[in-house]
């Protein structure tokens, strides 16, 4: 693992406690909730503050495949139940001219998706799963 890599990694497990981060033998970088099936909540906040559009769009993608698995697996169980999933994106101070990068890229992901609705505001995309 490089050494951004492996900072990147470390950063972001101490900002987002409730995913874990690994990397693939093919050096891809992997995102997982932790628990399991009992690991489902309500609302999930993931921090995206400072990332480049890649690792953010590999983030969303691997947090909303994880939970929308996990729900898929308790709707066959009968439990029904959604879950909202916060990215902070932040409003784009830090970005060049100080227009957001993050948020427009996740939402042109997400209207290509007709799986997930979602809305954005505050510096926050908030998608319903």
């Amino acid at each position: 693992m490089s050494q951004l890599t492996h900072h990147f990694v470390s950063t972001f497990q101490k900002n987002n406690p409730g995913v874990r981060v690994s990397v693939s033998e093919f050096k891809q970088l992997i995102f997982r909730g932790l628990g399991g099936g009992n690991d489902l909540r309500e609302r999930v906040r993931v921090d995206l503050h400072g990332l480049n559009v890649q690792y953010a769009l590999q983030i969303v993608k691997s947090t909303l495949s994880y939970y929308s698995k996990q729900l898929k697996d308790r709707r066959r169980s009968h439990i029904h139940e959604s879950i909202l999933v916060e990215f902070v994106v932040g409003l784009g101070h830090h970005s060049v001219n100080g227009v957001p990068i993050l948020a427009p890229a996740i939402e042109r992901y997400l209207d290509s998706s007709t799986t997930f609705k979602h809305s954005t505001q505050d510096g926050i995309v908030s998608v319903k799963i």
